[in-house]
């Protein structure tokens, strides 16, 4: 029952959008769903409607007024999307896609951690990987300053391969790229992170062979879509949460001051992961494609970024900097909670 549920808690998350006041069903909300109807041992795709109703409002997630337009939400999705399940199981069986749910063993304890954890992670490759805590994303803009961005991505690559990291990113064209590509070339394991469905043209197409270089050296491709849905920004600026998460955090190459990229900080800060962000002052005049780098060192109100929590932005100007800082990081000891 769990696992047909989280099924389908997996296929309602990928057809929501992701503005929360707009929907009724917003990531938290659903989530909370999910969870509580778990721990009270409830199907609410088959309980009766008086039951279901009741479980609704003792858990006070919806308005009295909207509990029936959610109920025959839940019986519709039930009744039109099993099938959609059986085939995809089929054909993740046949390309060996594997289907990680939160209850299972493979799944990454970090991602339990954060407000809104995947319901199952799809996966292809060596996805054991996947619960590395030594990893770090390297990310950033898909237009950066070629020489700096390939420079310093070499640097960090090398080091945190050296220092037996797994290197994370979202395959995107840019930063993410050079990211994987790095880690790569010095032997190390990388993992792509996608905003679309495994059994879909990978996006963006340049990155075919990326992809094949990264699953040839060992490492994995996941995604939270299930795998029959293309790409969308939705679920692109979702993945960025995971990104930032499933490992000890992420290192920032170039950023403007919109974009993935961004929300990819909050999301990471959100979380209290690390976030290590080139300093490039002494290299690059402000420019497009570090102007988000320029904003948070110059604490840019602009960012949308709290000063509290620019404060715990690590900067970094080069490899040996990177080393001091990831170390001292290393070696911090949490306080004790007393209460």
């Amino acid at each position: 029952m769990i696992y047909e549920s989280l099924r389908i808690f997996s296929k309602i998350y990928s057809y929501t959008g992701s503005n929360n006041e707009d929907i009724i069903f917003n990531s938290k909300r659903l989530y909370k769903i999910c969870m509580d109807s778990f721990s009270e041992n409830i199907n609410i795709f088959k309980i009766k409607e008086k039951k279901c109703m009741d479980f609704f409002y003792d858990k006070e997630i919806f308005l009295k007024e909207s509990e029936k337009e959610v109920i025959i939400f839940f019986r519709k999705f039930f009744q039109e999307i099993l099938k959609e399940i059986e085939e995809e199981i089929k054909i993740e069986k046949k390309l060996n896609i594997k289907a990680i749910d939160i209850f299972s063993e493979d799944y990454p304890e970090e991602l339990k951690k954060i407000e809104v954890p995947p319901y199952i992670l799809y996966g292809i490759g060596n996805t054991k990987e996947i619960k590395n805590k030594n990893s770090l994303g390297i990310v950033g803009t898909r237009n950066p300053e070629k020489y700096f961005s390939n420079l310093i991505g070499e640097e960090i690559g090398k080091i945190l391969v050296e220092k037996n990291y797994n290197g994370i990113g979202g395959l995107a064209l840019g930063c993410d790229s050079i990211g994987h590509e790095k880690i790569l070339k010095y032997g190390g394991i990388t993992g792509a992170i996608l905003g679309q469905g495994l059994n879909r043209e990978i996006y963006p197409r340049e990155n075919k062979n990326l992809i094949k270089k990264i699953l040839d050296k060992n490492g994995y491709v996941i995604s939270e879509v299930p795998i029959n849905e293309s790409v969308k920004r939705d679920y692109l600026l979702r993945r960025n949460r995971i990104q930032g998460t499933i490992g000890k955090g992420i290192f920032v190459l170039e950023t403007g001051l919109k974009g993935g990229t961004i929300k990819t900080i909050k999301d990471t800060l959100k979380e209290n992961k690390k976030v290590f962000l080139w300093d490039p002052r002494e290299k690059l005049e402000k420019n497009l494609s570090i102007e988000g780098n320029y904003g948070i060192i110059e604490k840019n109100k602009k960012m949308g970024i709290s000063l509290k929590k620019m404060e715990k932005i690590i900067l970094i100007k080069n490899g040996k900097e990177f080393i001091e800082k990831l170390e001292r990081e290393e070696t911090k000891i949490s306080p004790l909670k007393l209460f």
